[in-house]
């Protein structure tokens, strides 16, 4: 079984994480789109933190959404490791 998984891309031999960033928050999490190797040529490997990094990145996205509602500043830009 064959399935694709979001936000996962392959350059050359390595696996890569790439998510576009909506407009609206695209003032604390900086550019258009976050990308970042997985470091790895595995692709069950590469499914499970692919997955894992876009549920982080989710989340911000979301606690940028809810502090905006409620008119407060996010402390600082989000950065990813």
């Amino acid at each position: 079984m064959s399935y694709i998984t979001p936000y996962l891309h392959r350059r050359g031999d390595t696996y890569c994480f790439r998510m576009g960033i909506p407009a609206d928050v695209r003032h604390f999490i900086k550019g258009r789109e976050l990308t970042k190797s997985l470091q790895t040529s595995d692709r069950l490997i590469a499914q499970a933190r692919c997955l894992a990094l876009a549920a982080r990145v989710k989340n911000v996205i979301q606690q940028i959404r809810h502090m905006k509602k409620n008119n407060q500043q996010p402390q600082e830009e989000f950065r990813m490791e």
